[in-house]
């Protein structure tokens, strides 16, 4: 049995619960049909991945050989922080690229402002000369790109619209600050992260949790499914750890974006798992033997000095886009 829940969003849109991870290296193209044709319903992408053209494709693929429409998928893509005050050029290039007329969920991708390089459009950010990141002035420029996100969605070129990466400290100054609250915020959770406390005030304010990195990092530093207490739910079910992981969040009612270059992988992946709150409780607790681990790390955009107001305790490992 596949994973086929939905869940409603505060705009009233739904958000398939299981979603396609596309920030990786190669195979997208081939991954993503091969998600559609399997029951994925949720794809999701952001212009700095380099992957919105294969994404596009496989798309469309999956669409010409009518096994699905598009007003049945729900695409997202993010707006990089070069662009924060250039929302409207981004999405152009995102909708080009994935040959689409509009996108079901627009995210600002990180709640920073960094300054564009006129010679490469696509460069991930500019560096001074003792190599720091080049930020714009303002340590709240990165909420102009969440007003624009608000006239994109008026414009009708996106249906909903949230943020990623944003602690529950940058969201109180956000709420203060624009009319509509996020629909969505993407951020990493997995055992090692729990992020409890983000994810309460999420829900408070009806903003629906989304989470990336559920298997951990792309190159294997936190060894999730190794885990014992994983391995032994596995065993349990008669399925596989990253099965177990992804079903921990639906379960909590949170979509999930697993991401892999396997075929087989994605259709594992898709695998509903009936976990018991047993198994829910045993998961929850992980990170008190191991501590709280990253795999994406915040420092390098941590122009403020304070973890963009997550927790400076986490163990950040090197990340390197998806190998697997």
């Amino acid at each position: 049995m596949s994973i086929t829940d939905s869940f409603k969003l505060n705009d009233g849109h739904s958000i398939p619960a299981l979603g396609l991870g596309t920030a990786s290296d190669g195979n997208v193209e081939e991954v993503v049909y091969a998600a559609i044709k399997n029951g994925y319903r949720h794809i999701d992408t952001a212009f700095i991945y380099g992957s919105e053209v294969d994404v596009g494709k496989g798309i469309k693929r999956a669409i010409d050989e009518e096994l699905v429409k598009r007003e049945n998928l729900f695409v997202t893509t993010k707006v990089w922080p070069t662009f924060y005050n250039r929302v409207s050029e981004s999405l152009d290039i995102s909708l080009k690229d994935l040959s689409l007329d509009y996108v079901d969920l627009l995210l600002v991708h990180w709640p920073v402002s960094l300054l564009a390089d006129s010679d490469d459009p696509r460069a991930i950010y500019l560096v001074n000369t003792d190599g720091s990141v080049r930020y714009s002035d303002s340590l709240d420029d990165w909420i102009t790109t969440y007003k624009q996100i608000e006239e994109e969605k008026l414009s009708g070129r996106t249906k909903s619209i949230g943020v990623s990466n944003v602690s529950e400290v940058y969201l109180k100054r956000l709420l203060d600050q624009v009319k509509t609250v996020p629909a969505v915020n993407q951020f990493e959770i997995h055992p090692y992260l729990p992020q409890k406390k983000e994810i309460e005030f999420n829900e408070k304010h009806g903003i629906l949790v989304t989470a990336f990195s559920p298997l951990g990092s792309s190159t294997g530093a936190l060894k999730l499914h190794e885990n014992p207490i994983a391995v032994e739910i596995a065993q349990k079910h008669n399925t596989s750890t990253g099965s177990v992981l992804i079903n921990w969040h639906v379960s909590q009612k949170r979509a999930v974006l697993p991401k892999t270059r396997s075929i087989e992988r994605v259709v594992a992946n898709g695998m509903k798992v009936p976990l018991d709150q047993g198994d829910l409780d045993k998961l929850d607790k992980i990170w008190l033997q191991t501590g709280t681990q990253r795999a994406i790390g915040l420092r390098w955009l941590d122009k403020n000095g304070d973890y963009l107001g997550f927790s400076e305790d986490d163990i950040e490992h090197k990340h390197i886009w998806a190998k697997d």
